[in-house]
């Protein structure tokens, strides 16, 4: 079981005209981020994840249009397979929100329709459990979760056109006249309900300086920058900025969650690590793909086994060596 993907900000993703969202706790969970992902209409931000069969999508979703209506139609939520086919989307029809599953990849069905406009302005969590074509049994199941309630399921659907698996997210406004706010966002092989996120970031230099390059390029998935390396061996490292979660907050796990480009010779993989104490603990080689984060779980602190506590997360440095 493990974290795939986690996103608190706009930079974590990819997207046409997204920006953030400082409102706070009425549109994003403020007590563990600092902001949200704001989608205008007809725009859409999104990610890509490991290719997975059976997955979970958690997020919190902030639908603020003060215009709409009854009547109000659009699309808010894609989520794809590796070669594109469409798996399922969120949308809305006439003011309720309706799950549309895909078993071809092209051509949706519906559930019935969900009341969501009672969510208005309001803060929601939303978790989203896939099974598709688990064990090759040809069949889809999706489970629709607000705030750790059902509110639809799709059962066992039988699948006309089967794919690798689940790749793709997208989150959008289409048609929903002003736009959405998502935040918080998490991607498991494992039941995310109850889960949160806090992010932190590179914020100076490590004991390790071999790569080419420094902390101050380690930003954004999509700003252009970073560090490289082709020398086996070589580590780079950097201190993290505090903790954002509560004070006290027990019981978290740690990610390493980075983009990574290989090189057309040498080195190909990378090695996430933490240092705590001046002991590296590895994460082991991993094959980078462009586009796709990679990550590393640490569910324990791996200096004292103990579960992880926020003073121990705030000692912690974090780094990446290349591997061939």
């Amino acid at each position: 079981m493990s974290i795939l993907y986690c996103a608190t900000e706009v930079g974590d993703g990819f997207g046409a005209a997204a920006g953030s969202t400082t409102a706070g706790g009425a549109y994003y969970n403020d007590t563990w981020v600092s902001q949200g992902i704001n989608i205008p209409d007809d725009r859409y931000w999104g990610f890509a994840i490991p290719t997975t069969k059976d997955v979970w999508l958690a997020f919190d979703y902030n639908y603020y249009d003060p215009d709409a209506n009854i009547n109000a139609d659009g699309q808010f939520l894609h989520v794809m397979t590796d070669t594109g086919l469409l798996v399922m989307r969120l949308q809305c029809v006439d003011g309720s929100m309706r799950v549309d599953h895909y078993l071809n990849g092209s051509s949706a069905t519906s559930t019935n329709g969900i009341r969501f406009y009672d969510h208005l302005n309001c803060l929601c969590r939303f978790d989203i459990h896939f099974e598709y074509d688990v064990a090759s049994s040809g069949t889809m199941t999706i489970t629709f979760y607000i705030d750790g309630i059902v509110r639809a399921k799709l059962d066992a659907g039988t699948l006309s056109t089967v794919d690798s698996g689940i790749a793709g997210i997208r989150f959008g406004c289409y048609d929903l006249e002003n736009g959405v706010r998502v935040s918080s966002i998490i991607v498991a092989d494992e039941d995310t309900r109850g889960m949160v996120v806090t992010e932190l970031e590179p914020d100076g230099a490590g004991n390790y300086s071999a790569w080419d390059g420094d902390y101050t390029s380690m930003g954004e998935a999509g700003q252009g920058s970073g560090i490289e390396s082709n020398s086996n061996g070589d580590r780079e490292s950097w201190t993290l900025d505090a903790f954002g979660g509560p004070a006290g907050a027990v019981g978290m796990r740690v990610v390493n969650q980075i983009w990574g480009y290989p090189g057309g010779s040498g080195v190909s993989q990378i090695d996430s690590f933490l240092r705590i104490s001046s002991t590296d603990y590895d994460s082991g080689a991993q094959t980078p793909t462009p586009g796709i984060p990679l990550t590393y779980e640490w569910t324990t602190n791996p200096a004292t086994t103990a579960i992880w506590d926020t003073t121990a997360i705030g000692l912690l440095e974090a780094g990446v060596e290349a591997v061939t």
